[in-house]
């Protein structure tokens, strides 16, 4: 049997002390019992025992002495030869013998006892003081009667009949066993214990053991009676609270009046409102009737009382938001309470759910974004903070809050490299805040992730980082560089060499500008324009640079675009007259 199985009995057990498919469960689960299986729990002895004892405490906090009695045994069982079965017999011994009034099976434990550890005081003591109280037992309730008659002092007249009826119930009950005899003495009993408890309404002992003569006879109204007179009076409030657990029980179990029941679980939450199974059993009631306001007003009567502890009012908090929100259809009376759960953790995925169906229907667009970004700042690193970040950007955009979009779209780029939207995104909103100089960062980026001979792929990005640095951001110096790539990639833009020719000659780099204005010529179609380049690049390399070669070489070129241009002729024959190029000279003329 697993762990688990023994968890599940001990919970069921919680909930129904009385519950024999449980006990049957849990004492095959831990090797007890006609259908145990030898034990392998997959516990730790000293776990199964913290099990056992936590148990124990819960049923001891209602007066559920039987329930106590019985762990006790399975207890003293699992732990045979240790120095804990004494301890487990000792207890048992005690609770049997003042509790439960069982004297037959206290004696028997107390026997026990002895036989692991002789000489024990205690158990001799016990033994003893019992025998003789069990063989005189009638003469104990005559004195005891006889002596309440002759007092005159209310509480110890009650006192004498309750030990009268305790000694009846202790000695006499087993004595008698079964038949009219042992009916006759229960009547006694009760009716000694109602007169104790008529005399002296504040007498616990006789409230208690008319509690346990009621629940052996299974006389539940009786006992709902007496329990609800015990929680009443009691002056001590975990007396109370425990009575009203049991009235509950009884009048929900054994009487099947679910509403009485749920009266007294409200009168548990009015002394402790963070009692889980008062809680729990109103909440599954008013759920299961749709009283959503009676609920509403539980949850909030918890978060009141500070009854709630720190890691739990999420919780209480979280249902009552989404009756109102789901259940209700409210959105606007759940907004508090999301309001005060997104303060304990807001990064809450319902939370968010909430407040992205609610701000949209509003059009609040700012509150929106201030809650994701508040959410953003307590997330992890994960690909969910990573979507909010992609809302936040979103968002920030659609509220004309460019600066808060680009610092998202930031850093989803940062995080991830690859992502297209967060670059497209970037694009678009650098260019609609004149933000020039990251843009150009960031199309550069663009380039490095395409190989160096894939003109197709980098002259549109090429393109546009010049267009940035001529028209925006002025900075020639930058521009040569990027035109220069781009006419290394395609010889035959025109227009690039054009710009470059702009620049260079804006720079005053006249060499370069020279050299640029012949490539330009080659290119052009208009052949007024070639002969006028070729004509100012020939002059200039004369005129500025006393170049007669590359002079030479673009008035060849005049010629030959303008056979007939008396300029190119003449300074022709002239410079291959001083040069002495003969060959070159007879051709011409």
């Amino acid at each position: 049997m697993s762990a688990k199985t023994i968890r599940n009995a001990l919970g069921l057990l919680q909930d129904d002390a009385d519950n024999e498919q449980a006990w049957t469960a849990l004492s095959a689960s831990v090797g007890l019992g006609a259908d145990a299986q030898p034990a392998d729990h997959g516990m730790s002895a000293g776990e199964l025992s913290k099990l056992f004892q936590a148990a124990r405490r819960a049923h001891e906090m209602r007066r559920e002495y039987d329930a106590v009695a019985r762990l006790l045994h399975m207890e003293s069982s699992l732990a045979k030869g240790t120095p804990r079965e004494t301890e487990a017999f000792i207890e048992l011994a005690r609770v049997l013998d003042e509790e439960l009034l069982d004297d037959v099976r206290a004696m028997k434990v107390y026997g026990r006892i002895l036989k692991l550890n002789p000489g024990d005081a205690q158990a001799e003591d016990a033994l003893a003081r019992n025998d003789a109280k069990r063989s005189k037992w009638r003469d104990l309730v005559v004195r005891y009667v006889d002596e309440a008659k002759t007092t005159g002092e209310a509480s110890f007249k009650s006192s004498l009949l309750v030990s009268a009826a305790e000694a009846a119930y202790r000695y006499g009950r087993p004595a008698l066993e079964k038949g009219p005899d042992l009916d006759a003495l229960i009547q006694e009993i009760i009716g000694r214990l109602k007169e104790a408890m008529v005399i002296d309404p504040k007498n616990r002992r006789a409230e208690l053991l008319l509690e346990r003569v009621y629940r052996r006879l299974e006389s539940w109204d009786e006992l709902a009676e007496v329990l609800t007179t015990y929680a009443t009076d009691s002056t001590a409030k975990d007396e109370k609270v425990s009575g009203f657990i049991r009235l509950a029980r009884v009048v929900g179990k054994k009487l099947n009046d679910r509403d009485r029941a749920m009266a007294a679980y409200e009168r548990v939450l009015e002394l402790a409102p963070g009692n889980p199974e008062a809680t729990n059993a109103l909440v599954d009631f008013f759920t299961e009737r749709e009283r959503w306001d009676d609920l509403i007003a539980l949850y909030d009567a918890q978060l009141r009382s500070g009854a709630v502890r720190g890691g739990e009012e999420g919780g209480v908090l979280l249902q009552s938001a989404m009756v109102q929100w789901k259940v209700r259809g409210m959105a606007d009376d759940a907004e508090p309470y999301f309001e005060r759960l997104r303060k304990i953790e807001p990064a809450h995925p319902t939370v968010l759910g909430f407040f992205r169906e609610w701000l949209a229907a509003k059009g609040d667009n700012a509150r929106l974004l201030t809650i994701l970004m508040e959410a953003q700042r307590v997330m992890p690193d994960s690909p969910e903070r990573a979507e909010i970040a992609r809302e936040i950007a979103r968002h920030a955009e659609q509220g004309a809050n460019a600066a808060k979009a680009i610092e998202q779209w930031r850093v989803l780029l940062r995080q991830d490299p690859n992502n297209n939207d967060a670059r497209e995104a970037l694009k678009r909103l650098y260019r609609s805040t004149a933000s020039y100089a990251p843009l150009a960062d960031l199309l550069r980026q663009d380039l490095e992730r395409v190989a160096q001979d894939d003109a197709k792929g980098r002259l549109p990005t090429l393109r546009e980082i010049a267009d940035l640095y001529r028209e925006h951001l002025k900075n020639d110096a930058a521009l040569v560089t990027v035109l220069s790539q781009i006419i290394a990639l395609d010889p035959t833009d025109i227009f690039a060499l054009r710009d470059l020719a702009r620049v260079y000659e804006t720079l005053g780099r006249w060499r370069d500008l020279l050299t640029v204005q012949m490539r330009v010529a080659e290119l052009e179609p208009d052949s007024a324009v070639k002969s006028d380049l070729y004509r100012a690049v020939a002059r200039r390399w004369l005129e500025q640079f006393s170049n007669v070669q590359n002079a030479v070489e673009a008035y060849e070129k005049l010629h030959a675009v303008e056979p007939k241009d008396r300029e190119a002729f003449e300074k022709l024959k002239e410079l291959y007259t001083k040069r002495r190029a003969y060959k070159a000279l007879f051709e011409l003329l």
